[in-house]
């Protein structure tokens, strides 16, 4: 598929779906589904701090750290590369 203005905006229609950027995970919690987030500190691929500051904002929208223990963790592997 060539990447024109058609086709993303197909994309956009399934945005909410496959996005990580959105850190309301309510529906995700109701459901009873469990989520364990993991980065390397070292990663050069996806930036570290990137995934804390998501999962803060995600802790944040849970109503706080004890709200989203209850079906998130994340876990940050110290030294580690993109590929363990």
């Amino acid at each position: 598929m060539s990447f024109t203005t058609q086709a993303h905006r197909k994309l956009q229609e399934v945005g909410d779906i496959y996005d990580t950027t959105n850190p309301d995970l309510s529906r995700f919690a109701a459901s009873g589904g469990k989520m364990i987030l993991l980065n390397r500190w070292a990663d050069q691929a996806i930036p570290p701090f990137a995934t804390v500051d998501y999962y803060r904002a995600a802790v944040r929208q849970a109503g706080g750290f004890a709200a989203s223990q209850q079906f998130s963790r994340l876990y940050m592997v110290p030294g580690a590369y993109h590929c363990l």
